[in-house]
């Protein structure tokens, strides 16, 4: 209950609009998620907890639409769990993973978000720890580059990933095999895309760049 009241009253703070007070808010958020996960220093989050379900939760409540002006201090908090929480917030807070990707989205349909100061470099930091945290293989497990075999290529929507994954993948170690069993099936995928006659010739040549990028993912496995 005391948890719930908690998130509650951070609610009605970052609903206020008062952004001059949203970094004291989100370093009390951190704070108190990471006591309720961590407790005293636990190495392992407490899975079954019923307060680890409310706080993931709450965390995607957090994402809703009207506390959008708070979002950039909310997808640092969601960052920063993850990189505490390292390959254990997975799979738990796997649907923040998906909150994330579906407010990048939304960028290029809703011009007003693009607005929200530090909210582009938000989502990028917030990516970037997660993919820090979990992996390449687990990270691509909640949000694939391609959704289905019968897709033709990589969407644009997905291709901002890419240098994310670059960047952050050496982190933790990823299998060989996985590149070769998952990733070149999708580079695949696009050299036949860069091939399709009924694609523009841009498209075309935006899908051969795709293969190009993920190809250059091979250090990272070896990192």
């Amino acid at each position: 209950v005391a948890m719930k009241t908690f998130f509650e009253a951070i609610g009605v703070f970052f609903v206020s609009g008062n952004n001059k007070i949203f970094p004291a808010t989100s370093s009390c958020l951190y704070l108190a998620v990471q006591t309720v996960l961590l407790g005293n220093g636990a190495e392992a989050v407490r899975i079954s907890s019923d307060s680890v379900l409310l706080v993931e939760s709450e965390l995607r409540n957090l994402l809703q639409h009207k506390f959008r002006g708070a979002w950039p201090s909310v997808l640092s908090v969601i960052g920063r769990i993850f990189f505490a929480l390292k390959q254990s917030a997975y799979p738990i807070f796997n649907s923040l993973i998906l909150e994330i990707d579906t407010i990048h989205s939304l960028l290029k349909t809703v011009p007003t978000l693009a607005m929200i100061k530090g909210l582009q470099h938000a989502i990028r930091e917030a990516t970037s720890l997660i993919v820090r945290s979990i992996g390449i293989k687990n990270f691509l497990s909640v949000l694939p580059l391609i959704q289905s075999e019968q897709q033709i290529g990589i969407y644009e929507s997905k291709s901002w990933l890419i240098e994310i994954l670059r960047e952050n993948g050496a982190y933790v170690p990823s299998e060989l095999t996985y590149f070769f069993g998952v990733l070149i099936p999708i580079i695949e995928n696009c050299l036949s895309a860069s091939r399709n006659p009924n694609l523009s010739e841009i498209d075309r040549n935006h899908q051969k760049l795709k293969a190009e990028q993920i190809w250059g993912l091979l250090p990272v496995f070896f990192l």
